[in-house]
């Protein structure tokens, strides 16, 4: 399959929420703001890994149900022998957007005791499918790699449709382990016919809100990530980014609540 050679980087999505905030108080290298950002020459069908895009993917459903080949999991299962693991895919409906039906197909690989190298990490990987058109599905979202305290998620969670503001959205939000609260996201609307990205407009509109409210020489804290998907919020200590900044100037958190407009999630209230 097209996407053999590709890996997960997942703290890559927050860490562009992250950085677009960054960008506005200590801007670091230009290329950190672009990774993952839409252009207008990117085809809305493309496939998003938590980082990055790639060109778009689209077969019949059960191209993308049944299992991978272990060695699309790159180094992740490499020099595991055989009978060491097994593998596990489930293919289910998310709903219906728009005449659109959008699946999901979680697989997981775990080692099996004893005959597994040690420290051997369970693998996972998650598509989001969406129909194009009648029995074709475009994967829009993959992600995968080692699950768990020591991987690179901790814990892969189901994707889900959901109502903002009275228009259906497309979530999955799963955290990466660690103490910054990183996470992998994705957010699409359906409201032009073909999926639109949400993150990137988001990510703008949390830039500009800390902006207009943070006192002078203040930041959110360095190490963390403040966006809750889930619960449609963006929450963060207050951190001094400059010795000049004042002590009380810089204390308390803040707080900004998302929400829909004009089609996009932005910061509706801060």
């Amino acid at each position: 399959m097209d996407r053999s050679n590709r890996r997960l980087q997942p703290v890559g999505v927050c860490l562009i929420c992250l950085l677009a905030v960054m960008a506005l108080l200590a801007p670091p290298p230009a290329t950190s703001q672009d990774r993952g950002r839409e252009s207008p020459q990117r085809d809305p069908w493309s496939v998003y890994d938590g980082q990055e895009f790639y060109p778009p993917s689209c077969h019949q459903l059960s191209y993308f149900s049944g299992a991978q080949n272990p060695a699309e999991f790159n180094d992740d299962i490499s020099g595991w022998p055989p009978g060491s693991f097994t593998n596990s895919t489930k293919t289910s409906l998310i709903g219906t957007i728009l005449r659109h039906r959008i699946y999901q197909v979680l697989e997981d690989i775990r080692p099996v005791p004893q005959r597994a190298p040690a420290l051997a990490n369970e693998i996972g990987s998650k598509r989001i499918l969406v129909e194009r058109q009648p029995s074709e599905f475009c994967m829009i979202f993959e992600e995968e790699g080692p699950v768990g305290p020591n991987g690179v998620i901790f814990q892969i969670k189901p994707a889900y449709l959901t109502e903002i503001d009275g228009e259906q959205v497309l979530l999955t939000h799963d955290l990466v382990p660690g103490t910054g609260d990183l996470t992998i996201d994705g957010a699409w609307t359906f409201a032009h016919g073909a999926p639109d990205f949400l993150m990137t407009v988001l990510n703008d509109s949390i830039a500009r809100s800390l902006k207009e409210i943070l006192p002078a020489g203040c930041g959110t804290h360095p190490n963390k990530n403040g966006l809750d998907l889930e619960n449609l919020r963006f929450v963060s200590a207050i951190w001094p980014i400059s010795e000049n900044s004042g002590g009380s100037n810089c204390e308390g958190e803040v707080r900004l609540t998302l929400g829909m407009r004009n089609h996009k999630l932005v910061v509706v209230d801060k």
